[in-house]
């Protein structure tokens, strides 16, 4: 967003005090709640796992049916005392296994934490004594997505996941990388992480879209706070646009580049001329190689965008020449991720051959119901379009915003974006009090959810 997106201190800066359980926790329309319907991609319930114990040991699968990218726990319980004890899963892909511990005294239970479990069938082994003995043997049917699929790519105007046509609500929620850093939103904190990631889920919002860069860090920080957003969002079926610096001087640029800004002829701070002449290369393209290089091919990544409503309407010709050769950087680093315009429209940026400039999908920006011929033109381009930003400042809101989504899915979006998503119960510095969802600056949280659970429902 082309002015609310402009960092400001948060309105209530003190931290929250400890004799305050609620300060700086999501109000009861947070609610956390799983929106997954339990039956696969064709409408089948899901199985539970079935297992085979010799000596009536008993095995738990927590939860179940189990979901691909979803945490899991194994426990296994029986009056044996076994030892030197293994779990392994073996199937189309590969599960990470934790120890996580043994409990009792007869009867004992050992229990074991499973992560990256994929889509398919798995079977699940028990052993003691080194492998040389074998207690239980479990089939685990995984459903849904998992890594082990082709995961998010195009196919001419479609988003596909798994080769299977995708449209999505998502949320923007842009310094989410860096919540809990104590540097460019000091009154964050990691515990927001999960908050927001929870309430994007309950919402029905399956891709957010965060600005991964800040001037405050180095860029091999940042890189591993985003890994590790993007394993949040794996655990939770969720999927990530990264964009990698920002037009506006908000600091989620790369360090070293707040001399890159510069005043416009409308009065904003943003990227001069002469960084997209070249001067990008001296910070912004060390950046790009690290974080993507560090995250090239994550489960939960959707793409890369090269920059925020990046732009320079004087010398279009320099803007496309600088999105080509970020794009090519880009797809030296990660051959197979999407590259996503981040344009706030089409028209004013003179793009007329995304593929020339590395572009798969494009993108625009509206605001107070606002449509746009963008997603036409992208119909006859032949690529996805996005409305990656959107957002009512009044009147009936959820109402609004339904109509506003039925209206972009018509025309051909595959995905409806809300812009400045703050799920905490305070101000964390990180919303928008004119466009954005939440419990702070509006009043219609639950009303907006309840919306955009139901236009995901109806996809």
């Amino acid at each position: 967003m082309c002015v609310e997106a402009l960092l400001r201190r948060p309105e209530v800066q003190p931290p929250c005090p400890s004799s305050d359980p609620y300060c700086g926790t999501a109000d009861s329309g947070d609610t956390g709640t799983d929106t997954d319907s339990g039956t696969d991609d064709t409408g089948t319930p899901p199985s539970d796992p079935t297992w085979s114990c010799p000596n009536d040991e008993t095995m738990a699968f927590d939860p179940s049916p189990v979901k691909a990218s979803v945490p899991l726990t194994v426990s296994i319980t029986g009056s044996t005392g076994y030892v030197y004890v293994d779990l392994t899963l073996t199937g189309p892909g590969s599960a990470n296994v934790q120890w996580l511990g043994v409990t009792g005294a007869g009867p004992y239970t050992w229990s074991y934490g499973v992560t990256g479990l994929s889509a398919g069938d798995w079977t699940a082994n028990f052993t003691a004594d080194n492998g040389a003995t074998e207690v239980c043997t479990a089939t685990v049917p995984v459903t849904g997505h998992g890594s082990a699929g082709t995961g998010i790519g195009g196919a001419g105007t479609s988003i596909t996941l798994d080769g299977a046509p995708f449209r999505f609500v998502g949320f923007n929620t842009r310094g989410l990388v860096h919540y809990g850093g104590g540097d460019i939103l000091p009154y964050t904190s990691s515990a927001d992480i999960g908050t927001t990631l929870d309430a994007v889920a309950a919402a029905g919002g399956t891709v957010i879209r965060v600005f991964a860069a800040d001037h405050d860090v180095a860029d091999d920080v940042a890189a591993e706070r985003l890994a590790s957003l993007l394993d949040a969002c794996e655990a939770r079926g969720i999927f990530v646009i990264v964009a990698l610096t920002d037009e506006y001087a908000t600091g989620f640029s790369p360090q070293g580049d707040d001399a890159a800004y510069s005043v416009d002829s409308n009065g904003y701070t943003v990227l001069s001329p002469d960084w997209y002449a070249g001067g990008w290369h001296d910070h912004f393209g060390p950046w790009v190689d690290t974080v993507v290089t560090r995250n090239a091919g994550h489960p939960a990544l959707f793409g890369w965008e090269p920059g925020n409503e990046t732009r320079q309407p004087a010398d279009p010709t320099a803007w496309l020449a600088w999105l080509a050769d970020v794009s090519a950087k880009i797809r030296a680093d990660d051959p197979d991720s999407l590259i996503v315009a981040g344009t706030i429209d089409i028209a004013s940026t003179f793009v007329t051959d995304p593929a020339s400039i590395g572009v798969d999908v494009l993108t625009v920006h509206l605001y107070d119901g606002a449509t746009s011929v963008d997603l036409a033109t992208a119909e006859s381009l032949g690529v996805p379009i996005l409305v990656e930003e959107a957002g009512f400042s009044d009147g009936d809101r959820p109402a609004a915003t339904g109509d506003h989504a039925a209206w972009a899915f018509g025309a051909g979006a595959d995905g409806y974006m809300q812009w400045g998503l703050m799920a905490t119960g305070s101000d964390n510095g990180d919303g928008d009090r004119t466009y954005g969802m939440d419990h702070v600056f509006h009043a219609d949280w639950d009303g907006l959810a309840a919306s955009y659970s139901g236009i995901a429902v109806g996809l």
